[in-house]
Formats: C-alpha cells, structure tokens, sequence
C-alpha cells in the first residue's frame, strides 16, 4: 500500500533510519527538523567519531558518534529516497511547544490532504521518536486527526545503564492505531461539539460510524451511550417523541458508562432528569389535541432555533405555539375545538359578523386570528391579552411577516427583530396557561470530562 512516513528528527540518525527500513517501506517521507537537526538527513557519509565527556560522577568516559545522515546511512541498507519523495519541514522554535505545533500544523496540512486526495488506499504513518520532546508532542497532537497510524522507535538495550539512547542495531519497532481513534477520544470530542451546537443528529450519525472503529469493551461503551443520549436528544428536538421515549431506554441502560467522557455534573443531571423525561414524553407522544405540555415544547424547540439563529425555524414553532396556547384554552375552558365550532357557541355580534363573512356552514374551522377572537368574545383574559397586544393588531402584528417569510408564502426571511418580538408575545401568552419563561425546558448541556 502506498505509504506516508511523517517522522520528526533529532541528532541521532539511527532511529529515523530503522523507521524507513521498516514494513511497508514509505512511498514519500516528510522528515520534521529543527535548523539544527535538518543536518541529520543530508550529510554524507563521515567516519565515526569518539568523543569524551564527564559522568556526573567526576569520570571520563567515551562515547561513539556516527554524523552520517539518514539518507546516506538508509541507502548503504538497501534502501533510496530520490529528492522527489521526500520533502523537510522545519520549525522554528523546537523548544516552544506552540510554535511547533502551528509550524507543523501549517506545513504537514497541504501534504497529508494531497496525499489523501489519491484515494483510501493511501496511509500515513507518524513517528514521533526523534527531536525534541516539543517536537515529539507536536506531532502527536497534529495527527489526531488524521487516518494513521503511529510508530514508535524504542529498545530493550540502552546505554548509560539503561537510562540513555537506545543502542545502535538494537531498535524495536512498536506500532498502534491512532489512540485518540482506538479508544474514541477524538469522536466524542467533534461529537460534543457538534451537540453544544445543537446538531444533535450528526453528532450521533459521527458516533455510529465510530463505535465500528472502536475495538475496546469499556471504550465502545463510552461511546454507545454518548451516541443514546444524542440520538434521544436527536429525536426529540424532530418532535418524534415516541420514538424518543423508546430511545430513553437506551439512555438508561449506558447511563454508567457516560462519564467516560462526559463531566460529573452532567451525568448527574442526565440521571436526575430520566424520569422527568420519561413523564413528559410520555404525555406528550399520547397528545390527541393541543395541550400545556406541548405549547412548552414548541417553545422550547423555538428557543433552541433562536439560539442558532435560524429565525424562520424559530418563528414557525413560535406561530404554532401561539395558535396551540389558544386551541389549549378552548378545549380546556369551554370544551370547544377549533375544527369544528358550532355556531351557537360563538356570543354576539362576533357570530353575526362571522355569519357574514363566513357563510354556507353551521360548524366553522378558526385560525389563529379567529381562534384568539373567540376567546376575547367568551370574555377570556387570554383574547384580551392576545387582542390587546401587537399580534392583534392586523396592520402591524410579526405574525404577518411570518406569513410573508420563505418557510410560509413569501420570499423574505425572518429577521432577528421579528423574531425576537414573537417570541416575546408568545411567552407572554403562555404565562396565561401555567407557563413560566425561566421554568421552560431545556436539554441537559453535554460538557465534555475535564473541560
């Protein structure tokens, strides 16, 4: 298979060598130097010096070097790089952490996209064994997201009594699959991310394709119930709440494996707010009629759309919040459904009005306009307020900019302003049926472990 080496470089050529010589043997090599370990790769052949310096207990002692670049050291074992298959990425700062970081992160992007571009065929590998141990961490924070796979260049035999630099010719190979995909860090991650978002959906669809990567009993369990809680938060927010209480089963069966990568406190709310859920779903997926339950969960659903700024979403669950606020208090109050009003129970001279304009049938079918006038005819607080406030007003009430929006019969979207007013008017109203703003639901936040 055709194979990407990324491998950083330090003043010993032998490890970075081995690393070349090891199966499958690299198509293209990116080595990452600093300015002074760039030398290691290119220098010649040189004759093995000795050096002398001081233990730390006083004695001196000797120490064999061999400057000879990796290069030249790979092509005397069997093995050639042409100038075009490989390429040096320096950095700038070795020591600095952040600097190796965006100098590696700026440089290796290119390369890894174009070499994944080829096709799925195409791997990397990442060995962080050279360089400094900046450049080491650097390396290994970059590929985390990256298809990869990462080699790590040690021994069993070390000088310095075991303490010091692996031995020439006594390398060992260790290679493992990208941790961070492994154990499903970097998936729960995005996955978090995408939920604080509230693109609960993707979330779970971006885990589901993880927990087939995910080999580890305790890590595939992380992330099953990372992705049960974001499906049943999924589900939910599409209004699908049948399905979403059938989903809550699966919340409660992988509630101990959440905090694998979820914080405490959200798993403590997560576990606290299962039976409340349950409850509320319950009634809610058994509603035959518009119900106090519901008018919450519309708004609910708004403000979640208000919060992304998609205005036109907010503003549909806002109108049929407020037309469900007073088919909720018809029903309720006077045993009245808005798809079927017998004449007899409208008061005059709203009946007669609605006689005229509203001819041919004894049962008449009420919108939202009608349905509130109906209410402020029975005398009802909630058609006063209604009629009383800028919805009522025919000429200038939001609700027309609604009807004129794209997601209704025009071609204009909604603006914040708009919004923001309906959503105001609406809270108002539902105030009058039980509902209290700082009391309306909201999900659990997923904060993730640690952060």
């Amino acid at each position: 298979m055709p194979t990407l080496l990324i491998c950083t470089v330090g003043g010993a050529p032998q490890p970075v060598v081995r690393s070349l010589l090891t199966d499958p043997r690299p198509e293209k090599v990116v080595f990452v130097c600093s300015a002074d370990s760039e030398q290691s790769i290119t220098t010649p052949r040189r004759p093995v010096q000795v050096r002398e310096r001081r233990c730390v207990c006083g004695q001196m002692t000797h120490a064999c070097f061999d400057p000879t670049g990796v290069l030249a050291l790979a092509a005397e074992r069997g093995f050639t790089l042409p100038e075009d298959a490989y390429s040096i990425v320096t950095v700038s700062d070795p020591q600095d952490l952040t600097a190796c970081l965006r100098d590696m992160d700026d440089q290796l992007g290119p390369i890894v996209d174009d070499w994944l571009r080829r096709g799925p065929e195409h791997k990397i590998i990442a060995d962080p064994t050279g360089g400094t141990k900046c450049m080491s961490a650097a390396l290994g924070m970059v590929v985390r997201r990256w298809p990869c796979v990462l080699r790590y260049i040690g021994g069993e035999s070390r000088t310095r009594d075991g303490l010091g630099v692996v031995e020439d010719t006594r390398e060992k190979v260790f290679p493992c699959n990208n941790p961070l995909d492994e154990l499903g860090y970097q998936a729960a991650e995005d996955a978090i991310t995408l939920c604080s978002r509230m693109n609960f959906c993707a979330g779970a669809q971006l885990l589901e394709a993880a927990i087939q990567r995910v080999s580890f009993p305790e890590a595939r369990a992380g992330l099953q119930a990372l992705e049960a809680i974001m499906t049943f938060y999924c589900l939910w927010d599409r209004f699908a709440h049948r399905k979403a209480l059938s989903a809550l089963h699966r919340v409660r069966r992988y509630q101990e494996s959440l905090g694998r990568h979820l914080s405490a406190e959200s798993v403590a709310q997560i576990r606290a707010s299962i039976p409340e859920w349950e409850a509320r779903l319950g009634t809610l997926s058994s509603c035959q009629q518009a119900t106090r339950e519901l008018v919450e969960d519309l708004l609910a659903n708004a403000a979640r759309r208000r919060d992304e700024e998609r205005y036109d979403d907010a503003v549909a669950r806002l109108y049929r919040a407020i037309e469900a606020i007073a088919q909720c208090r018809l029903a309720s109050a006077y045993g009245i459904r808005t798809n079927r009003v017998r004449a007899d129970r409208v008061p005059e001279p709203l009946r007669s009005t609605w006689a005229a304009t509203k001819p041919g049938s004894s049962d008449l079918k009420l919108g939202l306009q009608d349905a509130y006038a109906l209410l402020n005819a029975l005398g009802d607080e909630l058609g006063k307020k209604f009629c009383s406030s800028s919805l009522g007003d025919r000429k200038h009430t939001p609700l027309s900019a609604r009807n004129m929006s794209i997601l209704a019969h025009g071609f204009t979207p909604i603006s914040p302003d708009v919004c923001d007013r309906m959503w105001e008017e609406a809270l108002g109203l539902a105030e009058l049926i039980g509902i209290r703003r700082e009391a309306l639901f909201r999900f659990v936040p997923l904060q993730r472990r640690g952060g």
